[in-house]
């Protein structure tokens, strides 16, 4: 294994024992409120990769203070060059040495790569391509806007629309068709405060049925008792996968 620290130096740390163990740590956040919604919101994710290393005994002083001195740098680190997952940018996070005797040294190295917010591309031909990551991808979800929503057969009528001259009682849903979200009252005799402002007189409770198949949270749903028809225009800049 090796690492190339900035200015191209090339640094070897010994010899990989077994085979790597690799994974992603993902900063992606899910958050469930109180009614049981969860929201998901797609973060970057960062490579990781533990090695066994076995390098001779002269040289682990050697090896110890080249790591100590990348400390907090972002080098290459390369256990196997044929192979995307074993050949990123990032951190060594530990560096243990298990075995300190002549001839032979065994050490433990993590790293962690830089985040990133997509995995490689390839040609999609191979599922593994030598040299390249996997040709298995995720499909980023597409934000559909009102003015993108050009008709559905789902009424967007399962509560009253809201009146600023009607009085709701505790518990009284509503909804206002231009935010396309239903709200709960909060309090009894609750006249002229507008939901939207959500100032502790209105509980903002989700989507209306209309739009709830377009936002961002699991939980909530689209339904209707036959078959749900849905026309979108897409803008020329929107990319449909």
């Amino acid at each position: 294994m090796k690492v190339i620290a900035p200015g191209d130096v090339e640094i070897d740390l010994g010899t990989v024992q077994t085979t790597p163990t690799v994974g992603i740590t993902d900063y992606s956040r899910r958050v469930t409120d109180d009614f049981g919604v969860t929201t998901v919101v797609e973060r970057g994710f960062a490579r990781r990769m533990s090695v066994k290393l076995a390098l001779p005994f002269d040289d682990v002083d050697r090896v110890q203070q080249s790591l100590a001195a990348l400390r907090a740098t972002p080098a290459q680190w390369v256990a196997d060059d044929r192979f995307d997952w074993l050949n990123f940018e990032g951190f060594y996070k530990d560096f243990e040495l298990d075995l300190a005797l002549p001839p032979l040294s065994y050490c433990t190295l993590t790293v962690e790569g830089l985040a990133e917010t997509s995995p490689g591309l390839d040609t999609g031909e191979d599922a593994a391509p030598e040299g390249n990551s996997s040709s298995f991808s995720l499909l980023h979800p597409v934000n559909i806007t009102p003015a993108m929503l050009t008709s559905t057969n789902i009424a967007e009528a399962e509560f009253p629309q809201w009146s600023n001259v009607a009085t709701y009682a505790l518990g009284d849903r509503v909804l206002k068709t231009s935010t396309h979200r239903v709200y709960e009252s909060a309090i009894a005799g609750n006249t002229g405060n507008d939901p939207e402002n959500l100032t502790g007189q209105w509980i903002d409770v989700g989507p209306t049925r209309r739009w709830a198949m377009f936002d961002q949270a699991l939980g909530t749903l689209s339904y209707r008792f036959d078959t749900i028809e849905v026309t979108l225009a897409a803008s020329a800049s929107t990319r449909w996968r």
